[in-house]
């Protein structure tokens, strides 16, 4: 898989604004790349649009995930942009 990575980071909120999404959890947490949520790390964005990953939701390290609503778990330990 690919993992792109820059040295330059973005908090969530800043692209919350950018993608115009509204987010849950910490708008200053620090976003330094992509990855897929398999294998997503701390400082990394992922995203969840095949319910078939959702069980990857409880085991990623992401430090925030684009996905639904409907998929944001209650008791989520992570901050999320909600499409």
């Amino acid at each position: 898989s690919v993992v792109i990575m820059s040295k330059i980071s973005y908090s969530l909120e800043e692209i919350s604004n950018l993608l115009n999404l509204p987010y849950e959890g910490d708008g200053q947490t620090l976003i330094y790349g992509l990855a897929p949520i398999q294998t997503a790390q701390k400082g990394q964005l992922t995203f969840l649009d095949n319910s078939k990953y959702r069980l990857y939701l409880s085991r990623t390290q992401a430090s925030a995930i684009i996905l639904s609503k409907k998929n944001l778990p209650p008791d989520a330990s992570f901050s999320a942009l909600l499409s």
